[in-house]
């Protein structure tokens, strides 16, 4: 007589709960996203009864509720998971229609009442289209961590010294004063004269006058005091010139 095939027995939760696929745990656009991207997949996973992938929220009044205090936050979280093709957005909120709507990728959409995605447009997965970005031209691709690891790297103590950021005895801080006090200047004369500011004073005109007559044809100046001679007297001339004036 054959043993009867006992039942499988599964570890399962009581009560609702959500499934995560490994293919979507495993992937770079799960692996890559923040935490908190991450966190707001989960609030969306929450909303999800099996029948409304397509019609989640992200209400900030409802994620307020949960613990999501940051708009700012909420709103980065949600551009990376759009652009990481975690989740796409099925309808365009705003005024008396309430809020975005948004589909999990990795599920289908059984309910396409009331959003702006028809079933022709829609193909769960993707998610997996976000791969490693290929390698740019001139550049290697990274290498295996086995790889890495048994690798020999020899450094010289020349090149410890060199890539260190700063040297053993810590960086040297400027001081902004020297120790022994301002420095002076060497020049002790001061920039003041001293008998005083220079004033400037006008320069004394001398007395001339101008000679009119034969010899003043000219129009030359001649001084009206002729020198006096060894004995102090004046000239001759110079005398009867004064007589006939």
């Amino acid at each position: 007589m054959m043993a009867k095939k006992t039942s499988k027995s599964f570890e399962l939760p009581s009560g609702h709960y959500v499934a995560l696929p490994h293919a979507l745990l495993d992937s770079a656009a799960f692996m890559g996203a923040s935490h908190r991207t991450r966190s707001l997949i989960v609030e969306l996973m929450r909303q999800h009864n099996g029948v409304n992938n397509g019609h989640l929220h992200l209400a900030l009044g409802w994620l307020k509720a949960r613990g999501w205090a940051s708009a700012d936050g909420v709103q980065k979280s949600k551009q990376e998971a759009l652009e990481r093709g975690l989740i796409i957005k099925t309808r365009e909120g705003g005024l008396n229609i309430g809020p975005d709507r948004y589909a999990l990728t990795w599920l289908p959409i059984t309910n396409f009442v009331g959003l702006q995605l028809s079933r022709q447009d829609y193909h769960p997965g993707r998610y997996l289209f976000m791969g490693k970005p290929p390698a740019t031209r001139g550049e290697k691709p990274p290498v295996p961590i086995r790889q890495a690891a048994k690798r020999i790297v020899k450094r010289s103590d020349y090149s410890v010294v060199r890539s260190d950021p700063a040297p053993a005895a810590g960086m040297v801080k400027a001081v902004p004063i020297p120790p022994d006090g301002a420095k002076t200047t060497i020049f002790y004369a001061s920039a003041i004269p001293p008998n005083g500011n220079n004033e400037l004073l006008p320069i004394p005109r001398g007395s001339s006058r101008r000679v009119v007559g034969a010899r003043g044809r000219s129009g030359k100046r001649k001084q009206a005091l002729a020198p006096q001679n060894a004995s102090g007297n004046f000239p001759n001339d110079f005398g009867k010139i004064r007589e006939k004036q």
